[in-house]
């Protein structure tokens, strides 16, 4: 059966199928009409069904995409025969949430939208399903009962349909005053248990009439007095037979993981509010666990801890603000253990206060001071796993000796999560991501930058962690001294390209041209280094701890496009102070591996940091550069969600390419890169490839194209016709996909005059607004001789060969070094550089 693109039924139909069911006569469409065929009853069940994509912005009600998850309206005299209803997924989750569609009366503007929050699907996860109970309310919604249940729990869900409807009716009668009793009796005609521990934190599933605020939750007693033992509901169906996933028993019990953070005295006593006094000793404390009252946090952030690695940590750590709030540097760094029952504890304390409040119980405490000046006072507060930045808190406090305004936390004392690849911590992509050896991370504001090094040490060597603030107009200078040497590498030029420019590399360079530029890009790369992550490890000690990273590592650089650090560029060898390049000479041993076909450069010592020549400082050697030797990525903090380590596609990948008609080898690049890929979809001009993306259909996306900028500054990438329309930022605005499901390749041949700030727009376009778990796109402007060939080696190692993201982009540098030609430092992948494709089994017949 070939299933339309624009529906992407494939996890609700395998889960069908393994569930004891079959469906034929589909019928495509908005809401899609087909019959299930129950192959072990030997019955049909005609189903309407609409299937909803759900997301984050749902909890808004005045989301331009709330009616996404509407069900159509329909005549209220139409017939409903079989089963109608409404389906839900959220890519991150493996649940699906179902509810009834009700004849809606009324204008269009009084449709409805589904409010699903995380925590009821991570419940539907934990116990197989997750209920919650609405009760017809005055602004004119009917009651309705809304079910999160797992794949494995179709079955029982579906039997139990007749019996939901008559809880609803019963439920309209009685009115609120039901609602817990009914939510209990609906969890047992689904077969299973409400949970022991309700979180009253989180909000209830329901319905948000357009343009108005979210009612409130079911009351927070629903749920707790346990039903009595389940049994199958009446006139139900035998059990699934054995193919069928058994049903997972409920545990008992399940711990709380709210984080929480705030302040409190060296006692242990919670400053609930008001401000801290100058030049005062103070604890900052974190925690994960029940909610805690005294809590600063902006953002509610929640863990499930039943998702981390096996055996998981999570390192906590804070960095300080020159002259704000005074960390203690032997007391900066924290960790949590989780154990097999799913608490976290605390195994490397750092402050033990003398009689904590028993609420911080559990908790981190660093012990900090004040600074002795009045007025607003600063630290950040990052959490890593494995390595890998997941999520950094900016914490501010008001220091007063007097304070006349509200005593209340969120002005005077705030924690707010800036910078986020998971905004619950969701490890579903962390339990697969392979640990960073190195994270840097980069924010401030247009006057100065503040640099955050972290490397997270084992047991034998120490966590690392280091800050640095660099002015702005300290950085402006090695930044565009690296992005010039690339220009001039790759065209002769510091200036910015312009049409009629020929690239200086064909198909293969010189060894003297690839010689010359390495040397210049050497230069250039050392004094990009020197003014960051010298200034980061100025202490002896920690540069010696480091030196690790001189070989092959993972490093992932946490900073927003505009604040973009070209990394890729910096050379960490020594490098002999002001030499030039009649000076310098390339390393003889690398030259000898370039040179030999039979040496692939990921083999060399060289490029793997054990070069015999490392410490000469008239010699330079490619390995000392982080782009060739490092595997890295560029992650973007994400508004809303969570980033994937793992890019998972089912029964067969997808992807699709858009080219610029008037590329010189576009016929053949689209040959070469098919073969490559196989299922490659072709999108002619901008309305295909806009299709494509709306469709969520690829994994991947290959953009072969010009790009440049409008009149007024916009940039803009062009396929198709040369006079056709141009792809901008507002056109993937426009978009406004939710989820994340496609990695994009933004390949643009000859840009013209483009700034490296204005095309990182269209990148961060892409991830928050086009559907892409992340872009990889070039820092200057690359040319077809290039662009090409590292397209095809990319692909051949992230898809052929099932390389991370980091290790892909390493590869086809490499392979374009090999061939003598340097220009893949300018590549930039804006993703997690331990991102990996995964097939998902989708059953037999799938």
């Amino acid at each position: 059966m070939t299933w339309p693109r624009e529906e992407r039924l494939g996890r609700l139909i395998g889960a069908l199928r393994r569930a004891g069911y079959d469906v034929t006569d589909l019928v495509p469409g908005r809401r899609v009409g087909f019959r299930l065929h129950d192959l072990e009853r030997g019955v049909v069940i005609p189903v309407r069904l609409q299937i909803a994509p759900l997301g984050r912005e749902l909890l808004h009600p005045r989301s331009r995409r709330a009616d996404v998850a509407s069900p159509e309206p329909s005549p209220a005299t139409s017939p409903a025969p079989g089963l109608d209803l409404v389906l839900g997924y959220e890519s991150g989750f493996d649940a699906f949430v179902a509810w009834q569609p009700e004849v809606r009366r009324g204008t269009e503007s009084a449709r409805a939208a589904l409010r699903v929050p995380t925590g009821k699907l991570a419940e539907a996860r934990d116990y197989g399903v997750g209920v919650d109970v609405r009760p017809p309310a005055a602004s004119g919604h009917r009651a309705e009962i809304v079910t999160a249940i797992r794949p494995d729990r179709v079955r029982e869900y579906l039997e139990a349909v007749p019996d939901l409807r008559e809880l609803r009716r019963e439920l309209e009668e009685i009115g609120s005053e039901a609602v817990p009793r009914i939510r209990r009796a609906a969890f047992h005609a689904l077969g299973t248990r409400p949970p022991c521990t309700p979180r009253a934190n989180l909000s209830a599933l329901g319905t948000i009439e357009a343009g108005q605020a979210p009612e409130a939750p079911s009351p927070p007693g629903a749920g707790r007095v346990p039903p009595p033992p389940p049994s199958p509901p009446s006139g139900s169906m035998p059990p699934p037979s054995s193919a069928s996933p058994p049903a997972s028993k409920t545990p008992e019990w399940r711990p709380a993981r709210e984080v929480g953070t705030g302040f409190a005295t060296p006692e242990g006593a919670p400053v609930s509010a008001g401000p801290l006094l100058p030049d005062a000793p103070y604890l900052f404390w974190f925690k994960v666990g029940d909610p805690v009252p005294y809590s600063i946090e902006q953002t509610a952030t929640e863990v499930p801890i039943e998702l981390l690695p096996a055996e998981a940590e999570l390192d906590v750590a804070l960095f300080g603000f020159e002259g704000e709030l005074q960390l203690d540097p032997e007391a900066d760094v924290g960790r949590l253990r989780i154990d097999e029952d799913g608490c976290l504890h605390v195994r490397i304390a750092v402050a033990g206060p003398h009689s904590p409040d028993p609420k911080l119980s559990g908790s981190l405490f660093f012990p900090l001071r004040t600074p002795k000046r009045e007025g607003a006072a600063r630290l950040r507060c990052n959490v890593y796993c494995e390595g890998v930045l997941v999520q950094s808190r900016l914490v501010s406090a008001l220091v007063a000796r007097e304070w006349a305004g509200p005593l209340q936390a969120g002005g005077v004392l705030a924690s707010e999560l800036e910078y986020s690849l998971s905004r619950s911590l969701h490890s579903a992509q962390l339990a697969k991501l392979p640990p960073a050896d190195l994270s840097l991370m980069v924010n401030g504001d247009q006057d100065r930058h503040q640099f955050r090094l972290y490397a997270p040490g084992d047991d034998e060597n120490p966590v690392i962690t280091s800050s640095a603030t660099v002015e702005a107009s300290e950085l402006t200078k090695p930044i565009e001294y690296c992005r010039a040497g690339l220009r001039k590498a790759s065209w002769g030029d510091e200036d910015e390209w312009q049409k009629g420019v020929p690239p200086k590399y064909s198909a293969a360079g010189s060894p003297e041209q690839l010689e010359s530029d390495l040397l210049d890009l050497a230069i250039r790369g050392r004094l990009a280094y020197t003014a960051i992550i010298d200034r980061l490890v100025e202490d002896r000690e920690v540069r010696r701890e480091l030196q690790g990273i001189r070989y092959h590592a993972r490093i992932e650089l946490a900073a927003a496009p505009e604040r973009f650090v070209p990394a890729a560029l910096f050379y960490d060898a020594p490098l002999a102070p002001g030499a030039n390049l009649s000076e310098l000479t390339l390393c003889s041993q690398f030259v000898a591996a370039r040179e030999d076909p039979d040496v692939a450069l990921e083999d060399c010592a060289c490029l793997n940091g054990s070069c015999p020549g490392w410490e000469e400082k008239t010699i330079v050697c490619p390995g000392g550069f982080w782009g060739f030797r490092h595997a890295m990525g560029w992650p973007v903090s994400l508004d809303d969600g969570d980033a994937l380590g793992v890019l998972a596609y089912e029964s067969s990948l997808r992807a699709a390419m858009a080219s610029a008609d008037d590329l010189a080898g576009v016929a053949q690049h689209r040959k070469d890169v098919g073969g490559l890929l196989h299922d490659l979809d072709d999108a002619p001009d901008l309305a295909e490839l806009l299709k494509l993306l709306a469709a969520h259909s690829e994994q991947l996306v290959y953009l072969y194209c010009h790009g440049g900028e409008t009149p007024g500054r916009v940039p803009y990438v062009r396929i198709g016709d040369p006079r056709g329309p141009r792809l901008t930022r507002g056109e993937i605005f426009d978009l406004d996909l939710e989820g994340r499901s496609s990695l994009i390749f933004l390949n643009g041949c000859t840009t013209t005059a483009v700034s490296p700030e204005s095309q990182f727009d269209l990148v961060d376009a892409f991830i928050q607004y086009g559907g892409a778990v992340g872009v990889i796109g070039t820092e200057i402007t690359v040319f077809e001789p290039m662009a090409a060939p590292f397209a095809l080696d990319f692909f051949q190692a992230f898809v052929g060969e099932r390389a991370t993201v980091g290790e892909a982009i390493r590869h086809a540098r490499l392979a374009a070094l090999k061939r003598g030609n340097p220009l893949g430092l300018a590549y930039v992948p804006f993703v997690l550089g331990g991102m990996t494709l995964e097939a998902v089994g989708m059953g037999p017949g799938m």
